[in-house]
């Protein structure tokens, strides 16, 4: 027989919570094999992966970790001396925290003037989604859901009084959704 091998595949990251990914351990020959791997290079864990088929390994989203599976060794699950101790084949699965919203405020801007409010996440690089709640008392405001890292509205009072305008605004990186947070600008 052939030495024994097997492929490994899943590397991925993933919001804290999400859906479970899996790590998939491919068995490209007829025969039954056993593989021995590890993860984060903790205690050995087995699995026997059928002929032709595949192992899928969900890993657990519950806890932000960074998780390494490496094949340490494969066997014939049939009891045949061919064992390959030689793959250095890894998957590698990060759970990352949601982007939180770092700057909220409250920001101050002059009456018909641009409120120009940089939006920051931690951690750094999420995208954002964001409107404003209409206010009565005020002209310029988005109330539709818009995109971008600085909230740009132009607004103006219509009475002459400190108005606030509330924003939500949502940040997202890759598939990783953060909560909804509301920032104020105040209209002077």
């Amino acid at each position: 027989l052939a030495t024994p091998t097997v492929t490994i595949s899943g590397s991925t990251s993933v919001c804290q919570n999400a859906p479970s990914p899996n790590v998939i351990i491919t068995n490209p020959q007829t025969a039954d094999v056993t593989v021995i791997y590890t993860i984060n290079g903790g205690s050995s864990a087995t699995v026997t992966v059928l002929g032709s088929n595949l192992v899928s390994i969900p890993v657990s989203t519950a806890s932000l970790n960074t998780y390494v599976f490496t094949i340490v060794s494969v066997a014939y699950a049939s009891g045949t001396s061919c064992l390959n101790t030689s793959l250095s084949q890894t998957a590698t699965v990060s759970i990352t925290p949601p982007p939180t919203l770092a700057s909220t405020g409250p920001f101050n801007v002059c009456n018909g003037q641009a409120a120009n409010v940089t939006l920051i996440s931690s951690p750094a690089g999420a995208t954002f989604t964001w409107n404003a709640s209409n206010n009565d008392n005020v002209n310029g405001e988005t109330t539709t859901t818009s995109t971008g890292g600085t909230i740009t509205d132009v607004l103006t009072l219509i009475p002459n009084a400190v108005v606030p305008v509330t924003y939500n605004v949502t940040p997202s990186q890759g598939t990783c959704g953060g909560t909804t947070t509301q920032i104020t600008v105040n209209v002077n």
